[in-house]
């Protein structure tokens, strides 16, 4: 990616610095990670060298670590991929074992593109295999080991999800349940102690703090605008 061939780096703080020469690949790591999250696919982000050598393949991957916070997201994300009119016939209580999803501490999601390919105009998402086959494993709705054999025959029959053709979903599903990265390419003022609302609706750039503010707003999901337009009550319950 960029000016980096392959790397390797592992962010185990709450605050992370990357230090290095002009050019060294600093803010590669960063736009690979933006790439990752928006899927931001350009051939310029390509490896120079390696695409001078015929390399037209790129990778990102990321690991990530488990919550109790992903969890219920990624359960709720994939019982919306059951068919419909099972969900209106029969109630889904639940969609994983949990005490045998919980065994999840890690999983890592790579994204892959092959510029060669004409027809490739987006990443391919895949899993590492020992993190699905934690996950098949916990589907309720599935067969598993040890099972009577009427209940196996009954989830043969019918799957509550069918891994041969919504396997792409489910991997979708994990990485929607993930932490979502936020990339700010500029250098911002700090935050201002006061700002005008007519400064926010103008928007003007070069107005000093205000674009610390917008990131302020995308980081905490407030729109300022929309909460000043609002009774104070509402403003209040809001903040």
């Amino acid at each position: 990616f960029k000016s980096i061939i392959d790397a390797t780096v592992e962010f185990n703080s709450l605050i992370y610095v990357l230090a290095g020469q002009n050019e060294a690949g600093k803010s590669s790591i960063l736009e690979a990670l933006n790439a990752f999250e928006n899927d931001i696919v350009d051939v310029e982000n390509l490896n120079f060298e390696e695409e001078s050598k015929g390399n037209l393949k790129q990778t990102i991957s990321i690991t990530y670590q488990t919550s109790e916070s992903f969890f219920k997201q990624f359960e709720k994300e994939c019982i919306s991929l059951v068919d419909e009119e099972r969900r209106k016939n029969v109630p889904i209580i639940g969609f994983f074992d949990k005490k045998k999803l919980t065994n999840l501490k890690e999983f890592t999601l790579t994204k892959t593109i092959d510029f060669e390919d004409d027809n490739s105009k987006e990443f391919n998402i895949d899993i590492n295999n020992q993190a699905f086959d934690i996950i098949k494993s916990a589907i309720i709705g599935l067969p598993q080991n040890n099972e009577d054999t009427l209940s196996t025959i009954v989830k043969t029959l019918s799957p509550i999800v069918d891994l041969t053709k919504q396997k792409s979903e489910i991997i979708l599903s994990i990485w929607k349940s993930s932490p979502n990265i936020i990339f700010f390419d500029n250098i911002a003022d700090l935050l201002p102690d006061e700002i005008y609302i007519d400064e926010l609706i103008k928007g003007d750039a070069g107005q000093k703090g205000i674009k610390a503010v917008q990131n302020f707003e995308e980081i905490i999901g407030v729109n300022f605008v929309s909460l000043s337009k609002k009774s104070p009550v509402l403003k209040k319950g809001n903040i």
